[in-house]
Parts: C-alpha cells; structure tokens; sequence
C-alpha cells in the first residue's frame, strides 16, 4: 500500500499527523500489504513528521521495518533552475509515483500543497485531506 503523505509546510501538530500514520499502519496490516510512505523531503511540515514516525518505529525480530519510506527530493533544483519550479517537478513526479491515494495536512491553502494536491487530483488519485484545528 503506497501512501503519499504532503501538507502545508507550516503544519506542525505531530500528534495528529502520528495519529493518521498509525492508522495508516493497522489498516495495511488489515489488508496484508507492506506500507511504504512516499514523501517529498520538506524539512519540515507533515512530510518531516512522516520521516521522524517511519524512523522511529520499531522493527520486526527479523530486523526490517513494518514501514518502509520513499523520498522524493526536488532534484532538479539548480542554480538555473528556480526552487519553486523544482518543487512543481518533484510534485509531479510524487503524483506520478503511482500511489493508492493520499492524505494531504492542511494549515490554510499554501501554492505548494495546492499544487501537489491538483497534481493527484489530475491522475485520480484519491486525497484525504486532514485541516488544521486551533485548539
């Protein structure tokens, strides 16, 4: 089961991302198929809290993870390329990775999640999308 997890880069209740990534945990587990957790290596945000939870769990006697992680770096960042023209090409290429849907954390509507979020929804991939909540 391939997960793409994304949001808003200001998104920084780790709880709640911890709470749907659990869930995410026991309903691959339900349906027998090994999770891997695509992300897109913001330092920070939901896909910083995605890599902290994958890292912190813990391993199976035979030594491997429950969770395997798949990073999606924005590569084509150079000096002649703009940074927010390689964040759209590694969206794309994450929307392209092929994942069974998505959960997106949203703390209001930023152009990158935006972005990523039209990338998914233009290749039928399903989102869940998780809101801020003040508390």
């Amino acid at each position: 089961m391939r997960v793409l997890i994304f949001g808003s880069r200001t998104w920084d209740d780790i709880e709640a991302t911890f709470r749907v990534l659990r869930k995410l945990t026991w309903l691959s587990e339900a349906v027998h198929s090994p999770l891997v957790i695509v992300e897109g290596c913001c330092p920070e945000g939901a896909d910083l809290h995605a890599e902290t939870w994958v890292k912190a769990l813990d391993l199976r006697p035979d030594g491997r993870s429950r969770v395997s992680i798949e990073h999606h770096p924005p590569d084509a960042w150079t000096p002649t390329t703009p940074r927010h023209v390689a964040l759209k090409i590694r969206n794309r290429e994450m929307a392209d990775s092929k994942p069974d849907f998505a959960i997106g954390f949203f703390r209001g509507e930023t152009p990158g999640s935006m972005h990523m979020l039209d990338q998914l929804l233009l290749r039928g991939v399903p989102v869940y999308r998780v809101n801020w909540e003040e508390r």
